[in-house]
């Protein structure tokens, strides 16, 4: 039998996966990582990716908790980063602000 582990999906429903594929590390630059953080965004407000703007402070797009914690949990998911959801709801940062913090 494979070793598994579950994870959360971004659709939030618990999937099976094996440990090979989720221990794997993925490296990624700040580029990378901007472009993850803006795309959830994106998804959680509803507008275009292309709309965002990667500069603007973190207060424009008035998170709460919740949010934080689901992209902290999605950009550990994705690209394999330990993020604290509270990086999020400081409202001075932006979101390459955040990715130069994570690289």
């Amino acid at each position: 039998m494979q070793n598994v582990l579950n994870i959360r999906s971004t659709s939030h429903f618990s999937k099976r996966i094996p440990e090979p594929l989720v221990r794997e590390q993925i490296v990624v630059g700040a580029d990378e990582i901007s472009r993850w953080i803006l795309v959830l965004i994106a998804v959680m407000i509803g507008d275009p990716v292309e709309s965002l703007d990667a500069t603007a402070p973190l207060s424009d797009y008035d998170f709460d908790s919740i949010d934080a914690v689901n992209m902290a949990l999605d950009l550990e998911e994705k690209i394999g980063l330990q993020v604290h959801p509270e990086l999020f709801l400081d409202g001075a940062l932006s979101v390459d602000d955040i990715a130069e913090r994570l690289c």
